[in-house]
């Protein structure tokens, strides 16, 4: 159980975004310098979601402008993007993401805000560290039970025992 955590407190914050027209340079730079399977395409000073842009997407963009353009050539980005991409709230209750990643065999969802502003992305990656975490958690909890009630006690109370 994720305890009440919402998927903001536990998405990356820091992201990689894409403009919807990008200069063919930042995006060659871009997959030089990053191995993220996918790049949330924004628009505007709120980075609104318009679209999310696989990398084997952009790689196609970028070799078909690459041959016989400049690093400054801009590129039209939505045009290969996925203009339907998963997006919640970034009040959404972590366990209810979960149930959506398994139901719908999701490998991220784009965090936003009231706005539908990006505040970062959730991966299963993210969402498998809260569950181990939690199993983590909960082995702790059931072997102090079981250690404590195995130790003299002194004629104290068992709870004093843990701590």
């Amino acid at each position: 159980d994720s305890g009440g955590i919402s998927i903001m407190e536990i998405c990356a914050k820091e992201v990689v975004v894409l403009h919807a027209k990008e200069k063919l340079g930042r995006l060659v730079q871009i997959l030089e310098k990053t191995k993220f399977h996918n790049f949330p395409v924004v628009e505007g000073q709120r980075a609104r979601v318009v679209g999310v842009l696989s990398r084997t997407k952009l790689l196609a963009a970028v070799a078909k402008h690459k041959n016989d353009s400049t690093d400054s050539k801009i590129v039209k980005l939505l045009s290969y993007a996925d203009l339907t991409p998963d997006v919640k709230h970034f009040e959404t209750p972590a366990s209810r993401a979960l149930s959506h990643f398994q139901s719908m065999g999701l490998q991220y969802i784009c965090v936003v805000g009231p706005d539908h502003g990006l505040r970062g992305i959730l991966t299963r990656t993210d969402l498998a560290k809260l569950c181990n975490a939690s199993k983590r958690q909960a082995l702790a909890a059931k072997w102090d039970a079981k250690t404590a009630a195995t130790l003299p006690d002194f004629g104290l109370p068992r709870s004093s025992l843990l701590t």
